[in-house]
C-alpha cells in the first residue's frame, strides 16, 4: 500500500486537494480498473497521467480523452508509440522516481541553506532562468508562501543565490521535493545534497513519505539524492505536445 501511496502521490493530492482543478477517467471491466488518465489543470500548463494495463485498446480510449492542445502527458514507455502516433510529440525526457529511505540516510546538515522569503523572488525568478525554465516574480512569491523553500548564497558573486530547490506538494500522505538547481558554475559543491537534506528534515517532521523526480541522465543530480538517502523507484515519461516546458536538469 505504502508503495501505491509513493507511486500516485501527484494524483492523490490532486483528487484530495485541488478537486476543483481535476478531471479523473477510469476504464472498468467487470468491476477491475484497467486503466485511469488524470487531467489537472492547476498549472501554467496542463498536465495528463496516463496509467494502464498496457493493452492497447485501454490506452487508445484513455488517449482519446486528452484535449488536443498544448499539454504536457506523463506515462510509462510502454504507452509512447500510441501517444506519438495521436500528438505532435515535442520532446520526451526520462525520469526517474527517487523515494527516500530513512534507513539509508546520511547526517549530511550544514548550515549553509536558508529558508526562503518572498523577497527572494526576482533572484529565484534569475537562477532558474539561466536553467530555462519560465516563470515570473508572483509565481515565485507565491510559491514560497505556500511551501518550504530554501537557498544557498555566495558571496562569490555578491551574496546571490546560487542553489535553490522546495517541494511541490505538503500534505499528510507524503512531500514532493522539486526543483532543485544550482547555477552551472557552483555545482560539485555538494549544495543540491545541502538543500534536499533541508528539506527532508522538514519533511520528517510532518510525514513518513518524501519522494522526488529527477531526469533519468542526470548523473550527478541522482548521485546528490542517493546520498541524502533516495532510492530509485520507477520511471515516467515526461512527453512535451508543443508547451516548450522541460524539467529542470534536462540540459
Amino acid at each position: 500500500m505504502k508503495k501505491n501511496q509513493e507511486e500516485n502521490l501527484l494524483a492523490i493530492y490532486d483528487l484530495l486537494y485541488r478537486r476543483e482543478k481535476t478531471i479523473i477517467y477510469s476504464v472498468l471491466e467487470h468491476d477491475e480498473i484497467l486503466g485511469h488518465l488524470l487531467i489537472y489543470t492547476g498549472l501554467a500548463n496542463p498536465i495528463a497521467f496516463v496509467k494502464s494495463n498496457n493493452q492497447e485498446r485501454v490506452t487508445s480510449l484513455l488517449l482519446g480523452l486528452i484535449p488536443r492542445r498544448e499539454i504536457i502527458i506523463l506515462s510509462d514507455r510502454t504507452n509512447l508509440k500510441q501517444i506519438e502516433e495521436r500528438f505532435n510529440v515535442s520532446r520526451v525526457i526520462e525520469e526517474d522516481l527517487m523515494v527516500y529511505d530513512p534507513n539509508r540516510k546520511a547526517d549530511l546538515y550544514s548550515n549553509l541553506p536558508r529558508r526562503l522569503t518572498r523577497t527572494d523572488a526576482p533572484e529565484i525568478l534569475r537562477l532558474y532562468s539561466q536553467g530555462g525554465v519560465r516563470g515570473s516574480e508572483t509565481t515565485y512569491e507565491a510559491w514560497i508562501q505556500q511551501h518550504v523553500v530554501y537557498g544557498i548564497d555566495s558571496e562569490e558573486v555578491n551574496g546571490s543565490l546560487v542553489a535553490v530547490g522546495g517541494t511541490r506538494i505538503q500534505i499528510k500522505e507524503g512531500w514532493v521535493i522539486s526543483d532543485i538547481y544550482t547555477a552551472p558554475e557552483f555545482r560539485n559543491r555538494g549544495f543540491a545534497t545541502m538543500i534536499t537534506s533541508a528539506l527532508i528534515k522538514d519533511a520528517m517532521r510532518e510525514t513518513s513519505v518524501a519522494i522526488l523526480y529527477v531526469v533519468s541522465s542526470n548523473a550527478p543530480a541522482i548521485r546528490a539524492y542517493q546520498k541524502v538517502g533516495f532510492v530509485m523507484a520507477g520511471q515516467m515519461l515526461w512527453i512535451d505536445v508543443g508547451t516548450g516546458a522541460k524539467p529542470l536538469g534536462s540540459e
